[in-house]
């Protein structure tokens, strides 16, 4: 009988087995839940599903009114007729489809007419990609299985499939540029990374990629590609929108920041919803400048910060660490948005775990995986100060991660 590897593996260690099946389990648990929230026709009224704006933007799409894309009236009208109700947001607001044309006509690839189908197809979709990013990070199939396993205990796991998001395909494009970039392809992570322009708010992550470079010839590499990735996606969504595209996104990114538009920016967890719930306790008038304010000196703060530490370590734990603070100092983050937060768990837990440090293991994968259900207590503002508390705490004693060692 031919010597097979992973049947060996097995007979002499039986714990493999269980691990392997791990993910089975919890992602049948997964798949046998979501089926409630699979048609947004029949969600709370009060409540309706984040897949419901992802629908309109491609309904608007498939009708040929792309030029209304942005036009409010147009959305709220589209809303209204696709969930066959009329919910508590949608009598005076809408839930609105703030991301780019393009992203409008991938959805418009699915059965829009069928909510169902549409919604386990992105189900489907993200659930490959989220796997895929989990392998190419933890790099053998047992740590797969327990990632895969963990991932399913995140709430940012949840409300990605539950509400459609791209996120999934997001977390694949920023482990796949990461990889290039690792492997000395700085061009073609500059590449990759431009595609995060399917959801713009996820190019923050640019400025950060660039302190991973490793000499001026990889940084110009990386920017320069990046650069012409972005001119090509706003070229193709000028074709696709029309000449005006940019002057009416734009001014329109910036106006749907409201309740209106389906956004409470006190329920972000980032430092723009701290900001504003400090205003709200103080009983002062909320002020957009300051907390925009705020996170921009916070952003130069902790480039300048892991700038200053970029010699002393690896590219994985650089990554990792950017990872854990970028939806924080984002000026809109969901709580599908941290979803990114299943890299710093795989390249910095499991570094802490490698070092027997198991005390940080265990209380940063508690921070990880447990804190942000705290948000659907209205603690994004706690979410946000711990996470970021403990960012800057690993950014301050990175020998707690070991490996420390000058690139050259």
């Amino acid at each position: 009988m031919r010597y097979n590897p992973v049947v060996e593996t097995i007979k002499n260690r039986p714990w493999v087995l269980y691990i392997l099946i791990l993910p089975i389990v919890a992602w049948s648990v997964v798949y046998y839940l979501l089926p409630q929230f699979s048609d947004v026709k029949t969600q709370d009224p009060e409540h309706p599903s984040d897949f419901l704006m992802y629908l309109t933007g491609a309904t608007i799409v498939r009708e040929g009114k792309i030029s209304n894309l942005y036009d409010y009236e147009t959305q709220r009208s589209y809303q209204r007729s696709i969930s066959g109700t009329t919910p508590t947001e949608l009598i005076t607001g809408v839930l609105a489809f703030r991301t780019p044309p393009t992203t409008a006509w991938l959805y418009s690839l699915l059965p829009v007419q069928d909510s169902v189908k549409s919604f386990w197809i992105v189900v489907f979709i993200n659930s490959v990609c989220i796997v895929t990013a989990i392998y190419l990070l933890s790099g053998s199939l047992i740590k797969t299985c327990v990632y895969s396993t963990a991932v399913t205990f995140f709430l940012s796991f949840w409300m990605t499939l539950i509400g459609g998001h791209p996120n999934g395909l997001l977390l694949l494009i920023m482990v796949l540029a990461y990889t290039a970039l690792k492997n000395k392809r700085p061009g073609v992570a500059g590449i990759i990374t431009g595609f995060l322009f399917l959801k713009p708010t996820f190019l923050l992550l640019v400025p950060f990629m660039f302190l991973l470079t490793k000499d001026k010839k990889q940084l110009f590499s990386y920017a320069g590609f990046f650069l012409l990735t972005i001119l090509f996606l706003i070229g193709v969504n000028t074709a696709i929108f029309g000449p005006r595209f940019v002057q009416t996104y734009i001014p329109y990114l910036i106006n749907s920041e409201n309740s209106s538009y389906g956004t409470d920016i006190s329920n972000n967890t980032n430092l723009t919803a701290v900001m504003y719930t400090v205003q709200k306790w103080l009983g002062s008038a909320h002020s957009t400048w300051i907390p925009i304010g705020v996170v921009v000196a916070l952003n130069i703060f902790s480039l300048l910060a892991i700038y200053k530490k970029r010699l002393i370590f690896s590219p994985a734990h650089g990554f990792g660490l950017i990872c854990l603070l970028l939806p924080l100092l984002n000026l809109h983050t969901m709580h599908a948005d941290l979803l990114v937060h299943l890299i710093p768990l795989i390249l910095i837990v499991g570094t802490l775990v490698k070092n027997k440090r198991w005390l940080l293991a265990v209380i940063l994968a508690i921070v990880l995986i447990i804190l942000p259900w705290y948000s659907l207590a209205d603690l994004e503002w706690l979410v946000t100060l711990v996470i970021l508390g403990l960012s800057f705490l690993l950014l301050n004693n990175l020998k707690w991660l070991g490996n420390q060692k000058t690139r050259a």
